[in-house]
């Protein structure tokens, strides 16, 4: 369940008509989504992520919508922020809200040669993409690294 003071920060700075947060998961279980508002919100343990990481993913989403590789995009907070700061009783958290695309969840049955493939090539696309724009992004290498915890 989530905490009831962080779950109001979070109406306050998206929308009041947040029904509930139901888990998705994440590393830390941290992922949160709002079926109602067709919305998933990351919270981030601000000891454990830096900013620029943050800002590094952000980075990386825009190159991609704008290469037409379809990835949920970022929803601004009622500041107009991508990335919002909010105060817990013993923490502080990084919130990223982005947009819900229904899809499913990769099994067995889906697991065909022609599905991997086209997934192959996607993500060769999306490595080549980031390859092109490394001057974009902080990042040191191609890859997910700059998006994990800091420790674990």
């Amino acid at each position: 369940m989530m905490n009831p003071i962080i779950l109001k920060q979070i109406k306050s700075l998206y929308t009041e008509n947040i029904e509930t947060l139901e888990l998705l998961g994440g590393f830390h279980n941290n992922v949160f989504l709002s079926r109602n508002q067709k919305m998933v919100i990351k919270i981030l343990d601000t000891n454990s992520y830096e900013k620029t990481n943050l800002l590094n993913e952000q980075e990386i989403i825009n190159i991609m919508l704008q290469h037409g590789i379809k990835t949920p995009g970022l929803l601004p907070s009622k500041n107009g922020s991508l990335i919002e700061l909010i105060k817990g009783r013993e923490k502080n958290y990084y919130v990223m809200a982005y947009s819900y695309i229904d899809g499913e969840v990769l099994s067995p049955n889906l697991k065909n040669n022609h599905f991997m493939k086209a997934w192959g090539k996607q993500l060769g696309r999306m490595h080549e993409i980031t390859k092109l724009n490394s001057d974009k992004t902080k990042l040191h290498s191609v890859g997910v690294y700059a998006l994990l915890p800091l420790n674990d």
